[in-house]
């Protein structure tokens, strides 16, 4: 829609997609502005993209985004007229300079730090009310330390030419790096929340509910990284709720600690006279995995960790629309700066005209529901583990990584795996 609200899509809008999926590439990704008012044709059009294997697409609800950017002062002129950037992020182009990714934070590390200074707690609601006061105070250095950075820039790199672009940087006579631009925003990543949804279910059953181990006995455990605590660490994996599941004990947990992150971020102030404004995904999956020690989950240290929105590799156990429905359950407008779910679905789901209306008609609940960010892999894991083993063949094989798409053969072994861990495990 344009900035009056009218459906825009033309005969453009169709030959690019028409374009891109005949060129069979993987890059650039194309950002897809959805709302109740886009054609169905020209969202099966790109389904059949997606489903064919060119899955380089995203599409983003512009109903949620516009109003979670109004919510953080963007005239609704401006806001109307976003443009996604980036993996996902909304941006206001020449009147904004997006640090989208500029800096994070890591809700499972954030779980870790606490558990670093304490040795009990009286009850669950304690120990969130502690973990809640920590990740506040985990927003706070990180808005002091990016503030601190913020103040250098202008005098380690800034950018005239590229303020002379900017109508309000004119009009001030800044450059962008002294906040001249119309809006100077700061974008902090949050990350990993299924790891941390998930960590926390277990201490609450474990410690709490079912009174099967004590925290000093669990921090034991996790120091030894679970071995010789392997009862307990399936329990913690098998016995205990999990975030995409649509199960109410997980989502409520998430729920509180999504809600209270974005209203703490929302309140950091940057180094350029504006706000940090935060998005909710979580990237590099296998690298900041690699940096994260052993989880009350049942984690191993240095495993993968959740992608985005998504749920734990092999935690949702109950199949695509629980999980829509455990992610919907977060207030989206809260998180301007950007938020994504990734769908993994097996080919046999989506065969044949009903298969491409059920696709379809997923996106058009997920609008309807208040969703944001929406991508799809659609693979078997034979087909992935064939790719492994003979990648010549398989060269122009994509998966959708995070915000972006990839040869599948040119991923690293550790990448590579998850993708088909995931397939294997899809319910």
């Amino acid at each position: 829609i344009d900035e009056n609200g009218n459906e825009v899509t033309n005969e453009l809008t169709y030959l690019l997609v028409e374009t891109y999926n005949e060129l069979d590439i993987h890059s650039p990704k194309i950002h897809i502005r959805v709302s109740d008012k886009t054609p169905e044709d020209f969202v099966k059009l790109v389904l059949k993209c997606i489903r064919g294997g060119n899955s380089s697409f995203v599409f983003v609800n512009d109903n949620t985004v516009i109003k979670s950017l109004i919510n953080v002062g963007i005239q609704e002129k401006d806001a109307m007229n976003y443009v996604p950037i980036g993996c996902y992020e909304p941006a206001i182009m020449g009147k904004e300079v997006s640090l989208s990714g500029a800096t994070f934070l890591y809700f499972p590390c954030i779980l870790l730090r606490l558990l670093k200074k304490h040795d009990s707690f009286v009850s669950f609601d304690s120990l969130l009310e502690h973990y809640l006061a920590e990740l506040l105070l985990c927003c706070e250095e990180m808005a002091y330390m990016q503030s601190r950075c913020e103040k250098i820039w202008p005098l380690i790199n800034p950018v005239p030419l590229l303020s002379a672009t900017f109508t309000s940087c004119v009009e001030k006579g800044l450059d962008v790096t002294l906040g001249g631009a119309k809006y100077n925003t700061t974008g902090c990543v949050a990350s990993h929340i299924a790891d941390c949804v998930d960590s926390l279910a277990a201490m609450k059953k474990m410690i709490f509910d079912e009174k099967i181990c004590t925290l000093p006995e669990l921090k034991n455990a996790l120091e030894a990284n679970w071995k010789g605590y392997e009862k307990l660490q399936l329990y913690a994996l098998k016995k205990c709720s999990k975030w995409g599941n649509n199960d109410e004990e997980a989502d409520s947990i998430a729920v509180k600690i999504c809600s209270f992150a974005a209203e703490a971020l929302a309140k950091q102030k940057n180094g350029r006279n504006g706000n940090i404004t935060p998005s909710i995904y979580g990237q590099r999956v296998v690298e900041s995995g690699e940096e994260i020690s052993a989880l009350p989950s049942g984690r191993i240290a240095g495993t993968p960790v959740s992608k985005n929105m998504d749920a734990v590799t092999g935690m949702d156990k109950k199949g695509v629309t629980s999980l829509m429905n455990s992610v919907l359950k977060i207030d989206m407008t809260l998180w301007p700066c950007g938020t994504c779910l990734d769908v993994m679905l097996h080919p046999s789901s989506v065969k044949g005209s009903d298969g491409l209306q059920a696709l379809c008609s997923l996106i058009r609940t997920f609008i309807s529901r208040g969703g944001s960010g929406l991508q799809f892999n659609i693979f078997d894991a034979q087909m992935l583990k064939e790719a492994q083993k003979k990648p010549e063949k398989y060269e122009n094989l994509q998966v959708r990584v995070c915000g972006w798409n990839s040869r599948f053969t040119i991923l690293s072994k550790e990448a590579q795996d998850t993708f088909i861990q995931q397939a294997e495990l899809l319910p």
